[in-house]
């Protein structure tokens, strides 16, 4: 599903034009194969959630509710977008 709605998304921009895509949210990297697979030339993908990471974990630790401990924490999603939902969903099945 996530190829046809990125080939709906795109159909008013010339793709081939387009160089440089930023996965500017938190959930694009979960998606970013798909978004390769939708050019049919080389694209430059910047993720930024690297520097979402450790802005988190420094606001954590900044407020002293930082999990220490070494065991595995509880991880929650709050979705408001059923199609995201899917793609977050089926990379966890696949990951975890």
């Amino acid at each position: 599903k996530v190829p046809s709605y990125l080939n709906k998304l795109f159909q008013n921009i010339p793709k081939e034009k387009i160089e440089v895509v930023v996965l500017g949210c938190t959930h694009y990297p979960f998606i970013q194969k798909e978004l390769l697979d939708a050019f049919s030339h080389d694209v430059i993908f910047v993720d930024g959630s690297l520097g979402v990471c450790k802005r988190v974990l420094y606001l954590l630790k900044e407020n002293n509710i930082e999990n220490g401990q070494i065991q595995k924490g509880k991880l929650s999603f709050i979705l408001t977008d059923p199609k995201t939902e899917m793609v977050i969903s089926r990379y966890l099945k696949s990951s975890f």
